[in-house]
């Protein structure tokens, strides 16, 4: 594993030692602080400032790309990745990371209560990932979340391109010869 500064205060371990994508996602890192756009300045100062760790996990799993928690989180980098997806799955994550590190995450977790109530599933107190059928839902209707929505929304301004789930799946299946995920 090789373990680098993306920041002063940010670190990226790399499991497969590719020095290759840290450089790619350093130079998209450093195309924020250079932008005109100020929404990406606003994006570099928090990076540059906020003390968090980056796991970058080589293997071959096809049912989740990447996790947040609260001081760090993960990327799973497969066969079915490229330099773009991967650091698109990196300002996702990172937008995950910042709704669960912020005073709004209340706002997000009351509104994707009420959304899994619409649907049916309400688990005690409210809380929605403690009901029965949650996981089911969310495997097969992840991209409907509130979070997932406007985390995927946010990575696809940053990298003017969307590597979403929908992009993932067609890549899966390209790459395993046409077969269903």
């Amino acid at each position: 594993m090789v373990s680098r500064n993306l920041t002063d205060s940010a670190v990226i371990h790399i499991e497969d030692e590719d020095t290759e994508f840290f450089e790619y996602l350093e130079k998209k890192l450093k195309t924020l602080a250079d932008s005109s756009n100020v929404y990406m300045r606003c994006l570099w100062s928090f990076i540059h400032n906020q003390r968090f760790e980056v796991k970058v996990l080589a293997g071959d799993r096809t049912d989740y790309r990447g996790e947040a928690f609260q001081d760090f989180f993960t990327l799973h980098k497969t066969k079915y990745e490229t330099y773009d997806s991967l650091c698109w799955l990196f300002f996702h994550e990172l937008g995950h990371f910042v709704l669960t590190n912020s005073v709004f995450e209340g706002v997000f977790k009351g509104a994707k209560a009420t959304y899994y109530k619409d649907k049916g599933i309400e688990g005690k107190d409210g809380i929605y990932w403690a009901h029965d059928d949650y996981y089911n839902y969310y495997k097969e209707h992840h991209d409907d979340d509130p979070e997932e929505k406007i985390v995927s929304m946010f990575a696809t301004f940053v990298m003017g391109e969307n590597y979403d789930r929908s992009w993932w799946y067609k890549r899966i299946k390209l790459l395993d010869g046409g077969k269903e995920k």
